[in-house]
Parts: C-alpha cells; sequence; structure tokens
C-alpha cells in the first residue's frame, strides 16, 4: 500500500533536511507524485512494515 507524505513531514520522521530529501528526489533515490501542484513522496508502508519484523 501506498502512502503519500509531504517532503516536511518525511524529512522530519526520518531526522534529515527537507533539501536532503527534495536531493534523493533529484537522484531517483525517492519517488515524488505531483498532487495539484504539491509534492509529495510516495512510501510504500508494505515495505516499511516488512523492514520492521
Amino acid at each position: 500500500m501506498e502512502k503519500l507524505m509531504k517532503p516536511a513531514e518525511y524529512a522530519k520522521e526520518l531526522g534529515i533536511s527537507r533539501q536532503a530529501v527534495y536531493a534523493k528526489i533529484k537522484r531517483g533515490i525517492l519517488t515524488a507524485k505531483d498532487v495539484e501542484g504539491k509534492l509529495y513522496i510516495v512510501v510504500d508502508t508494505d515495505e516499511a512494515e516488512t523492514k520492521h519484523d
């Protein structure tokens, strides 16, 4: 399942800067979607749950 997060929220959750999030998007490390002119990070919640097990 996919979850959309604002770059600032994603950065806070990971403990990194917003600039680092945008750099990861630019390098293709993170997937982002434009929704009505706003950028959101696509987070795969299934993958995140697997990592915590």
